[in-house]
Parts: structure tokens; sequence; C-alpha cells
């Protein structure tokens, strides 16, 4: 087990509290072991923070006296962060007596009583990190603290409600849960996130941890749907071979998720949701008969696996979630450039003799499955010929500004700035280090 996986395991019931809100209708015993797990889970962010960002966790001089400000947060969030997390207060229920493994064993399956074994089982069976992690991987732990951190901040608001309710009501804890309800830490930790999520965010961890090819993002919400499939193009463009039976399953893969779209933007996006299911419909006829190509190089495993990744999250997605439209209509856009990413990478491995077609030179043994190396002076392949044709069709469409339509809505100055302060975030290149804001 690694502590990436022991966080996501801690994130599951989390999320559970956080979308129910069944916090606010603990009774004593409920109360009591919520806010013994929350100690647990507070510990184990200060600990994961010190390890990945101790620049972070030191306070600058600046942070380290009063209260953190507004102006503090733009100048160093991770060190706001850290520093919020630290003083989170993290009060005890003045009844509860009951030792960890009373409430937190596996006997016990209540959400919190889960948040609370695997924030535990986390901070046992970890003593620091093993391997050095690289800039990028920092901030992948660090995202991973702030979104439990704000996740945790928007529960306090639950327990607050739960603490004030007879008989439970105590004055010192309804004090600690209203200053941890209005403590700043959910907006330092959504700064941060936001300011995390401005670059690369690969799997970190110890050895062991790193279970599916390089470079490929695991999927798990409209963010990093998005992000995912905008890692394909470069990941073929690097891919060293592709063999044809690689190329159909990228091409399914595309139409799968188009399909998807299509069905999903149908109604708000009709123009958009026509060009994903033509573009769909076009790449299911052009996955090609495994009969007509074959390879004598392996694969790269990267596209398929991001491929692969991208649909097994996207099976989960209702179509009616508009969380997740514009994620999808990005897919639709990027899809002509993925597939002509694809048509050319193909015809480089072709040109570069590791595929083969059918030797069709061999009138004596026209049964034979004889097969010769492609070469660069041949007919291409049907396959590269409909690829070509494809991406010249619907990279036309896609650079063709709508039709207007009398139903749709007035131009707003908020959809006009939609993703420019999130695209202008510059992400140090570790997060020890403060963001550069212009200053020496």
């Amino acid at each position: 087990m690694t502590l990436p996986h022991d966080l996501d395991n801690l994130a599951r019931p989390l999320a559970h509290l956080a979308v129910t809100g069944s916090s606010s209708e603990l009774d004593r015993a409920g109360l009591g072991t919520a806010l013994r797990a929350r100690r647990e889970i507070l510990g184990l962010l200060r600990e994961v923070l010190t390890e990945v960002a101790p620049g972070g966790s030191t306070p600058t001089a600046r942070t380290a006296v009063g209260v953190p400000t507004v102006a503090d947060l733009q100048v160093d969030p991770v060190a706001v962060l850290s520093r919020a997390v630290a003083d989170h207060p993290a009060p005890r229920a003045p009844w509860d007596d009951t030792r960890p493994s009373e409430v937190f064993g596996p006997g016990h399956t209540q959400p919190w009583n889960e948040a609370g074994r695997h924030a535990l089982l986390a901070r046992q069976g970890w003593s620091g990190l093993r391997d050095p992690l690289s800039d990028a991987q920092r901030w992948s732990a660090v995202a991973d603290v702030a979104a439990l951190a704000q996740t945790l901040a928007v529960i306090d608001v639950d327990l607050l409600r739960a603490a004030g309710r007879p008989p439970t009501a105590d004055r010192e804890l309804l004090d600690a849960l209203a200053a941890a309800s209005s403590s700043g830490l959910r907006v330092a930790a959504a700064e941060v996130l936001q300011l995390a999520e401005a670059g690369d965010l690969p799997s970190w961890g110890e050895p062991g941890c790193f279970t599916g090819p390089a470079g490929v993002l695991v999927v798990g919400s409209a963010v990093s749907l998005d992000q995912g499939h905008a890692r394909l193009p470069a990941q073929i463009r690097r891919a060293e071979h592709l063999s044809p039976p690689a190329v159909g399953l990228l091409l399914s893969g595309q139409a799968r998720a188009l399909a998807t779209a299509a069905l999903a933007l149908r109604a708000t996006d009709p123009q958009r949701a026509e060009r994903a299911a033509q573009l769909s419909q076009q790449l299911r006829v052009a996955v090609p008969p495994s009969r007509h190509l074959a390879a004598l190089m392996p694969d790269d495993p990267r596209p398929v696996a991001q491929t692969r990744e991208l649909l097994r999250h996207l099976a989960t997605v209702s179509a009616a979630d508009q969380l997740y439209h514009p994620a999808l209509a990005a897919i639709i856009d990027r899809a002509p450039v993925v597939v002509q990413t694809l048509a050319s990478t193909a015809q480089r491995s072709m040109n570069a003799g590791e595929w083969l077609v059918p030797d069709t030179d061999e009138p004596n043994r026209p049964n034979a499955a004889l097969w010769r190396l492609a070469r660069p002076t041949d007919r291409p392949p049907q396959l590269l010929r409909t690829l070509d044709a494809i991406t010249a069709d619907n990279l036309a469409a896609a650079n063709r500004p709508p039709a207007p339509s009398a139903r749709s809505a007035p131009p707003a100055a908020r959809d006009t700035l939609a993703g420019i302060t999130a695209a202008r975030a510059v992400r140090p290149a570790n997060p020890s280090k403060p963001p550069d804001l212009g200053r020496e």
C-alpha cells in the first residue's frame, strides 16, 4: 500500500460525508468518533505537507505573524495552507474516552470510522518518502492534501450543527468548531489546488505505486478528463512504435468518447454534438480489419492506456451532469487534432518499415497468408487515406464559426473570460517556493 493510495481511500468516505451532509445528524457517540477521526486526518495532512513542501510548511516572515491575510495567500499560498492546516482547531469531545481500536477497527463501516481508520493506518505505515520526488510529483502530493483539506473544511460546518444539538451542546466544543468553520482553510486549500492544477500532476509516492505506463493520467474528475484527453496528441507523437491494431484501438476509443460527448451535449450544444456524432461514425468505419495490416514492433503502451483510462471514467459519467459538459466540448474540439496526429504517426511507422502489408506480388500462392514490409513507395493503405480525409474535413469544421441561432443566449463577459485566469496561473517549479509575482 502506498501513501497516495491511502489518501485516495481516505477521500472516499470524506466525499460521501461532504455530499450527503450526514455529519450534521450525528449523535454524541458519532460526533465523538468524527472528532477523533478529524484529528487523525489533520495530523496526516500536516505531516505530508511538511515532507513534500518543507519550505511551504515553514511559514515565511510575512505569514508567521498574526492571522494570514488575502495578500499572504496571494504571495505564498502553500505556506498559508500549511499554516491553516497546522492551526486548524482540532477539539476533542469531552465525553469521548474510547480508544482508536474501538472505533477504527475493521468491523466499523460508517464513513467517519472508515475515514479515521485510513488516516490512522496512513500515519502509522508511512515514515516519510523513501525516494526523492520530482517537483511535479511534489505538486501532486500538495494537490491531494489541498483537496482533502478543502473537503474537510466543508464538513466542519456540518459538525458544528451536530455539536449544537442537545444533549451534545458543549460551549468549548462549539467555540472550537465555529472557529474551524470560519478559519479560511477551505479558501486556502482551493487556491492551492487551483495553482497545483495549472501544471502536470503525475503519480507520486513510494516505489511500487506506478502501476500504469509512464505519462498516463489517472482520470477521476471533469478536470482530469480534459487533461487526460489533452495528453493524447503528445503521447501519440512521442510513441516509438504504433501498430495498426493500436491505431484501431485508438480510433475506436475516440469514436466512443465522441459518441458519449454527442449524447451529453445534444440539448445544450446541438451543433457541436452533431459534429461529434458524425466524426464518431467516420472513425468507427475507419478501423482497419486485422487481415489488412500488421506490424513487427511492439507498441508504445501509453496512448492506448490513456484512452482506456478516459473510457473507464466516461462510463461513470451521466449525460445530465453539466459539470462535465466543458470537458466533453473540449474533447470534441480536440478530436480532429488527435486523429491528425494519429495519421501522421501511423504514416511515419509505415515509412520506417515497421508495418506489414499483404504481399500481392505472389500470384502462385493466392491463398497463403504472405506478408512483406511496407515500403514508402507503396500506395498508402486505405486506413491512412481515410484518416487523411477525415482529418481534413473535421479540422475545417472545427474552425468554422457556428451558425447564428435565434435561440442562443446573448454573449456574456463571464463566458468570454472563462478560463483566462486559470490559464494565466503559473506554477512554481517546486511547491516549497512561492509563485513568481514579478518581484525580485
